[in-house]
């Protein structure tokens, strides 16, 4: 049996908000971070840093994994970015602000 783990993800301000537009049901990463995220499991606790937004920087979600690793391959980031690598979400606590 395996116990729950913690894991501390990271998003850019326009992405953080792409992520709230679409109730933080999901977090995705790309090919550099695959073997990372494959290893976080459903049951797990995600806590999300909000970077690169001066005084809007801080954590500002914690959500527990609903989903082992899948792909989806659409450009819905900043950038057009292809995020393909995702685990789905249920938030639990969203500050009103970053903290």
């Amino acid at each position: 049996m395996s116990s729950k783990r913690y894991w501390i993800a990271v998003a850019g301000a326009q992405n953080c908000e792409i992520l709230r537009r679409n109730g933080f049901a999901f977090f995705a990463v790309g090919p550099r971070f695959r073997n990372i995220i494959q290893r976080v499991q459903p049951g797990d606790e995600l806590v999300l840093y909000r970077a690169g937004g001066g005084s809007k920087s801080g954590f500002t979600l914690l959500a527990r994994v609903t989903t082992a690793a899948y792909e989806r391959h659409s450009r819905e980031f900043a950038g057009m970015r292809l995020l393909p690598h995702r685990v789905g979400l249920q938030p639990l606590t969203e500050p009103p602000v970053p903290v």
